[in-house]
């Protein structure tokens, strides 16, 4: 269900869907393992049902975002940035296509807290990144949590799922907002300390390397040693890494300790080589389930998480 409604489908067009893959509709929220879901993504790129179905979404929803677009950034702008978390640099690629699309000429820039790695496509514009890019060896990386940082620095509103014509334009559809009054009160509190920041910093002098280092060693601390209070705070913190946010989990379950060990280097390297048919999730911030382990296995499951972290991060920067 969760993977067909990334293509926005209603329960009526699943089913439909199903019958055209030869797939019943008996259990639509029974949890996929990696061989299933490769067999059943297979099926979907076969299907002619389901290419029709996301082909005529897919110009509805053109219409109404290029429409969004015309009324927000003007064709014949020169220059204009967007700014955001990271990590890959996705949202920009694609915007800039949709842009092109409708005949913009100007030029993008992209400014980000961190980038993994970054489209090779120069007509996507410049991409900027403050604490780690893709030629930042992978130390920084692994030590960091985008996870925590997007749940920390996520906006109050919900997700932008479509956009509609309202008679004087076009407007944002937004998913409804989970724990609005946290999020509202942090980021009141957040804009105050970055106000506070600007007032005090001195720019005619600004020293890039000691602001860096101030923010690894602050991250570092509350990223992958965080203590127990604090993540019984943070640790409430929904996330979701769908698309679509269709669901969201705590960032530390309850259940920790057995994801947890799926953190081990063995488990991963069986799960990556693809040894292992099952399913092998991980805390979505494993530091922070770290925290609650008795203080003879922190050094083990920590050292685990960073070394495994290291490399796919060391191979992402080489690839790229």
């Amino acid at each position: 269900r969760t993977l067909m409604k990334r293509a926005d489908l209603t329960e009526e067009e699943m089913k439909r869907v199903c019958k055209d893959c030869g797939c019943t509709w008996k259990q639509p929220d029974q949890v996929l393992g990696k061989k299933e879901f490769q067999q059943w993504s297979q099926s979907l790129r076969n299907s002619l049902v389901y290419k029709e179905l996301v082909m005529k979404k897919s110009m509805a929803a053109y219409e109404t975002a290029i429409g969004y677009l015309r009324q927000e950034i003007p064709s014949d702008l020169k220059k204009f940035a967007i700014v955001d978390s990271g990590w890959l640099g996705s949202m920009q690629f694609f915007l800039a296509r949709l842009l092109h699309s409708m005949g913009f000429q100007g030029e993008i820039e992209g400014f980000y807290f961190g980038l993994y790695t970054v489209p090779s496509d120069y007509k996507s514009g410049k991409y900027y990144a403050w604490y780690f890019d893709a030629s930042t060896g992978a130390a920084d990386k692994a030590s960091f949590c985008n996870n925590l940082f997007e749940c920390l620095l996520g906006a109050p509103h919900g997700m932008t799922t479509a956009y509609v014509s309202n008679g004087n334009g076009f407007s944002p559809v937004l998913q409804a907002a989970e724990n609005y009054s946290f999020f509202s009160s942090r980021e009141e509190a957040l804009l105050q300390y970055t106000k506070n920041r600007l007032e005090t910093t001195d720019f005619d002098h600004f020293q890039e390397k000691e602001q860096k280092e101030q923010t690894r060693k602050l991250i570092r601390r509350y990223m992958m040693y965080p203590s127990q209070e604090e993540v019984k705070f943070y640790g409430t913190l929904r996330f979701s890494d769908d698309i679509t946010a269709l669901y969201t989990s705590f960032l530390v379950e309850s259940n920790y300790k057995e994801l947890l060990r799926n953190c081990l280097i063995s488990r991963r390297i069986l799960s990556f080589l693809k040894i292992s048919k099952r399913s092998r999730p991980t805390p979505y911030w494993p530091y922070g389930a770290i925290a609650f382990l008795p203080q003879w296995k922190k050094w083990w499951y920590r050292k685990n998480v960073y070394w495994w972290e290291w490399i796919r991060c060391y191979i992402i920067g080489r690839n790229s």
